[in-house]
């Protein structure tokens, strides 16, 4: 006997020894088998909490605040957020958005950026890097500053960092 509980992207899943009762369920012998969750470090990666509830043509002053976790470059941002088959989607229009992951999070040398989308993406250490595109890199951080991922004009979705040199699916960060 083997239940799965799905909530949101993460996964619950455990076995049981014996399965009774006539008028309902009866578990006993519960083990857990295994559990997991993003290892993202990108924080609203999906675009989905948007606790300003913004709406339209959103046009954001350098820094400023757009959906939770993200902000605009220095120059600012323009974009819109459309939601389509139960997924959100940014069209940066003029700008750039960014969000910063602190280094404490950082925990290994080598990460992977992932994202879906035509927009072009770019770190920053110290100084930013070239932009980068077709949906991922990696990059190492040999310092012990913050990392900045920045995306420039076109669509963004699904958007993740994560340890290792390898893209995995997406799945957002709890």
């Amino acid at each position: 006997f083997e239940v799965v509980l799905n909530a949101g992207d993460n996964v619950l899943q455990f076995d049981a020894a014996s399965l009774s009762d006539s008028y309902g369920i009866s578990v006993d012998k519960v083990k857990l088998t295994s559990a997991y969750n993003s290892s993202s470090l990108i924080v609203n990666g999906d675009f989905w909490i948007d606790q300003l509830v913004l709406s339209g043509t959103i046009v954001l002053a350098a820094n400023q605040m757009g959906v939770d976790g993200w902000r605009a470059g220095p120059s600012g941002c323009t974009y819109t957020r459309s939601f389509n088959l139960d997924t959100w989607t940014i069209t940066i229009t003029a700008g750039t958005l960014r969000q910063t992951l602190l280094f404490k999070d950082i925990r290994q040398a080598y990460h992977t950026v992932g994202w879906d989308g035509t927009a072009q993406c770019r770190y920053s250490t110290a100084g930013f890097s070239s932009y980068f595109s077709g949906g991922s890199f990696s990059f190492s951080n040999a310092t012990t500053n913050n990392v900045t991922i920045e995306f420039n004009t076109g669509t963004l979705r699904y958007v993740q960092v994560q340890p290792g040199l390898v893209r995995t699916a997406f799945a957002a960060r709890q």
